[in-house]
């Protein structure tokens, strides 16, 4: 899969240790400027799918990008 630049993969399941933990499956946007973090998630199920979500992220981040 290609790497995009500021969009991170979460997935996160249940483990032994964390056994009631809420599994978790999204892109996550993150960009820093001026010492200032903006993060925003899109989960997997409520944008449509895997790749939906991918191309809701890279949306989100040239948009902040243009704008910041």
């Amino acid at each position: 899969m290609k790497k995009h630049s500021n969009v991170y993969r979460i997935d996160i399941e249940a483990t032994p240790a964390y056994p009631d933990r809420h599994p978790t499956h999204g892109w996550q946007v993150r960009i820093r400027r001026q010492g200032e973090q903006h993060t925003k998630f899109f989960s997997d199920e409520r944008c449509g799918g895997r790749e939906q979500a991918l191309q809701k992220a890279i949306a989100y981040r040239d948009e902040l990008l243009a704008e910041l």
